[in-house]
């Protein structure tokens, strides 16, 4: 299979790289135009939406409190009856007039439906408008309450009207006053904001319309929600209902500048693809040369390491990734070396610890001790030399023929016991010893002959000093360790002694020394079950010694 080489590769993955970050800036640049304009159209909609309402409220409650205020109604009652002149009651509406900052009329008319004044331009209502006025009349109530509509001529401003009974003291209807507000001071405001509107009443008819293009045949308003299309353009609407005043409120934002926004994108699209296309074989061939040469220096490194010298590092100097992972492979290198060089000291201490047992257990002052002792038995009758015998012959077995390196504290136990036995056989009142060992600790590993030599030190070393001895052999342990603890009751040590053998255990390489039995258990120790597994050494003279073995439980050695 022919492979392709590391620069063709990633010139290749650098071409799929500059394809897809053009796409995703593409697409990025869509959503946030779309949202963008949706957002920008929708808050601008809603503030020229809210401006038009509260300049409409504001309109209709001023003249609603002027049409139902108890002066305005006295003052048109007054006139009916005669007591007002035409000029007065024109000085007052204008007056009223020039607080709204809107152009509006007023027509007065008698119980008999009679126009009795009328603030119109010209001369006076047309016969349209005297009409209109007649139906409005007829819609209002026995009662003071607003009435609203809407009243246009074909290619005029709406107008839109409101109207009120006047009612005399016994709730009779004298006559009648309806305002006539001219659109265009709505319209003015969309102007001079800059924005399109429209306003209708609840049936579409037209009150006010900045753009006549919105407008239909018969001055009618009535489009759907959302995007609406008018005159060709595009348009983003927003409507706004007022219930009181019964009429519907839209505002208009053009649709327009997403055509150019894209084509913007498009050709900043095509200048960044062309722009990777262009230099990005360039810069792929300059970044895999650069990573070649550190590639290449990795693998004659590595290469090194595999067929030369075990010890050789890698050496790679380069200020990046490869670098740190030159020293990631330095680094493993160094735990294979450690790690080889604590299995190999550990088989070591595991061959010179079965050797140095098995000297001891064919010390030919042990066995002529004890078969002294067992010839002895047998010739006063002692029933018990043939049990002596089978300990014996158990313990020289288990000392020869057990290949494990490592075994359960129970098994190791019962060697023990069989040395205890022995001991006690010999020694008789002399030598006692106890066991505390719970059944919980007796499943855990420990290495093989693990207890016996230190025994075998205080039998030793405290026998042939004072008369009697007793050893106890405790064993506990906590979430981390299990602990053996032997001791005895015997002269204990000097503190020079006992410091000397302190360093003799805790120390790695150290000379001979007759101890070197305690040295070889912590150390194995330390190397079976790791970080924390050791000995500890305690002494004092003419009050015993202890020995603590420490050994990390299984699921926790390093």
């Amino acid at each position: 299979m022919v492979r392709e080489s590391y620069q063709e590769k990633l010139g290749r993955q650098f071409a799929r790289y500059a394809a897809g970050m053009a796409l995703f800036f593409f697409t990025v640049f869509t959503v946030i135009l779309l949202v963008y304009t949706l957002g920008f159209n929708t808050y601008l909609n809603a503030k020229n939406n809210d401006l038009l309402s509260r300049a409409f409220l504001q309109s209709y409650r001023q003249y609603t409190d002027f049409l139902t205020s108890e002066d305005t109604q006295t003052l048109f009652l007054r006139h009916l009856n005669g007591e007002v002149s035409d000029n007065y009651i024109s000085y007052w509406f204008n007056s009223f007039v020039l607080t709204t900052n809107l152009s509006s009329e007023l027509i007065l008319t008698d119980r008999e439906n009679k126009i009795v004044y009328a603030n119109v331009d010209g001369d006076g209502p047309n016969t349209h408008q005297q009409y209109f006025d007649q139906l409005v009349r007829q819609n209002l109530g026995e009662s003071s309450d607003i009435y609203s509509t809407t009243y246009h001529l074909l290619g005029n401003t709406g107008k839109y009207v409101l109207s009120t009974s006047l009612l005399l003291e016994d709730g009779s209807t004298a006559g009648a006053a309806s305002v006539y507000i001219d659109g265009s001071g709505w319209e003015s405001i969309m102007l001079q904001n800059q924005f399109d509107g429209v306003i209708t009443d609840e049936e579409g008819r037209i009150i006010a319309a900045s753009n006549r293009t919105l407008i239909d045949g018969v001055h009618r308003f009535q489009p759907g929600s959302g995007g609406t299309l008018y005159g060709g353009r595009q348009y983003w609407m927003s409507r706004t209902y007022q219930p009181h005043c019964g009429v519907y409120i839209y505002t208009f934002v053009k649709n327009s500048g997403l055509v150019s926004y894209y084509a913007i994108a498009l050709c900043a699209l095509v200048v960044l693809v062309a722009a990777l296309l262009l230099t990005g074989r360039t810069f792929a061939r300059r970044i895999a040369d650069l990573n070649s040469r550190s590639l290449a220096t990795l693998h004659s490194e590595l290469t090194a390491i595999q067929f030369g010298d075990g010890s050789h590092r890698v050496e790679l100097h380069t200020g990046d990734e490869f670098e740190t992972i030159a020293d990631h492979i330095n680094t493993m290198l160094d735990h294979l070396e450690a790690l080889s060089s604590r299995n190999l000291e550990l088989g070591q201490l595991n061959n010179q610890m079965e050797r140095l047992q098995l000297e001891a257990q064919f010390d030919p002052h042990f066995l002529y001790n004890t078969l002294e002792s067992i010839r002895y038995s047998i010739r006063l009758g002692d029933k018990d030399a043939d049990f002596i015998i089978l300990k014996l012959t158990s313990l020289l077995r288990y000392s020869i023929d057990a290949p494990e390196e490592m075994v359960s504290l129970r098994s190791d136990l019962l060697h023990l016991r069989d040395y205890l036995t022995i001991i006690q056989y010999r020694f008789q009142d002399r030598f006692h010893y106890e066991l505390d060992i719970p059944d919980s600790c007796l499943d855990h590993p420990c290495p093989r002959l693990c207890l016996q030599p230190i025994v075998e030190n205080s039998v030793k070393y405290v026998l042939q000093r004072q008369q009697s001895l007793t050893v106890t052999i405790r064993a506990w342990e906590d979430e981390d360790f299990l602990y053996l603890e032997v001791a005895d009751d015997g002269v204990g040590m000097s503190q020079e002694l006992l410091e000397e053998m302190r360093h003799l255990i805790a120390a790695k390489t150290a000379p001979y020394s007759t101890h070197h039995g305690l040295k070889n258990i912590a150390r194995r120790l330390n190397l079976q079950f790791g970080g924390g597994s050791g000995m500890e050494l305690n002494s004092v003279p003419g009050q015993g010694t202890q020995v603590l073995l420490r050994i990390a439980h299984m699921e926790d050695m390093s």
